[in-house]
């Protein structure tokens, strides 16, 4: 008999009809798990209470997409209706760093560990999320489940190793402006240099303004001259493809996925140690890997690799190895449903 599941999810493409998140939840059904899934956001609480109410009966999982209003939700529909509830974590919510960022985070994350606590089991996307809830939950209700490797949208033939690039959103938690400041550093070193920020957000003029201050007069004069550091918006010109070195100075991830695409394409990868780093990029071995926020650790680890292409090439393609090994995403469909399977049985 399947196990039956309701799903309170974050992502709206899990409701929409023929999207890749919803196919790939149809698909649990021939792993044995019936799934029906809901869209929650704070406005939709009470509908997807309700719909909860209505639907879920003894025997259930309920497996809510975060510890906060949808784990709440999911908390209150299995607590009523004596199912079992399963909490996701996709953030790194325990970093100081993430608390910091808002003043209403640490009031966020009582309401996290107090649902963490209740919760039959826990599913998170690493070893270091694992680690971060050691005070919090039992070690044998978590399970670690990594997010599913995509082929890289990175190229993989002409690449040149006097290039840098960040790929991704550009948010607070990325750090982009110290990455700025540690190529600023280095660049005068080697011939030139280039970095190139990929993406769009909120902090795009923010990063700008950094670029322009550390730039100097002398850049802004040579206006023929390519400009060692550019921002760009999303898209598919092979150009920003042929980076060798890729840079991910977050104070904060979860897994981080630039760093499993570079790896999968067998970039090398300065990043700090957040993430999957320690468990697919291991500094020394498959990349660089420096504390979070030392500007001066992640400069000198940019010069090391922009100094030595042969170690980076070698780094490289020790990621993409490392990559390599990790589940795929039929394996990993298959342990998410065995874990709705025995949190059924227990």
């Amino acid at each position: 008999m399947p196990v039956q599941v309701f799903m309170i999810s974050r992502d709206a493409d899990a409701v929409r009809p023929g999207s890749p998140t919803a196919k790939r939840i149809a698909g649990y059904a021939a792993l044995g798990a019936e799934v029906t899934v809901v869209f929650a956001s704070p406005m939709r609480f009470a509908s997807v209470l309700w719909r909860g109410l209505a639907t879920v009966r003894h025997g259930w999982v309920v497996t809510a997409q975060d510890p906060f209003e949808a784990g709440l939700a999911g908390w209150l529909i299995a607590r009523l209706r004596g199912a079992k509830l399963e909490l996701q974590m996709h953030g790194d919510f325990f970093n100081p760093a993430w608390a910091a960022e808002a003043w209403h985070r640490p009031l966020r994350l009582m309401l996290a560990r107090f649902q963490l606590r209740r919760a039959d089991g826990v599913r998170v996307v690493s070893a270091r999320l694992a680690r971060s809830l050691q005070e919090i939950v039992s070690t044998d209700r978590i399970t670690i489940i990594p997010v599913a490797p995509k082929m890289p949208a990175i190229g993989t033939e002409t690449i040149y190793w006097n290039e840098i690039r960040y790929d991704g959103r550009l948010t607070t938690e990325k750090n982009l402006p110290m990455l700025v400041r540690a190529f600023a550093q280095v660049r005068k070193q080697f011939p030139h240099p280039l970095l190139r920020i990929r993406g769009g957000g909120p902090e795009q003029k923010t990063i700008q303004d950094e670029i322009d201050r550390v730039i100097g007069k002398e850049d802004k004069d040579h206006a023929h001259i390519e400009r060692p550091i550019i921002i760009q918006g999303w898209t598919r010109d092979a150009s920003v493809d042929t980076a060798g070195i890729i840079a991910i100075p977050s104070l904060h991830e979860s897994w981080s996925r630039l760093a499993i695409e570079a790896a999968l394409a067998g970039r090398a990868i300065v990043m700090t140690d957040v993430g999957c780093a320690g468990e697919v990029i291991v500094d020394g071995e498959s990349g660089w890997v420096v504390p979070p926020g030392d500007e001066a650790a992640f400069a000198a680890a940019l010069a090391d690799a922009l100094a030595h292409p042969d170690e980076a090439r070698r780094r490289g393609e020790n990621a993409r190895r490392a990559a390599a090994a990790l589940p795929d995403a039929a394996e990993i469909a298959r342990r998410i449903v065995a874990a709705w399977e025995k949190l059924a049985r227990t």
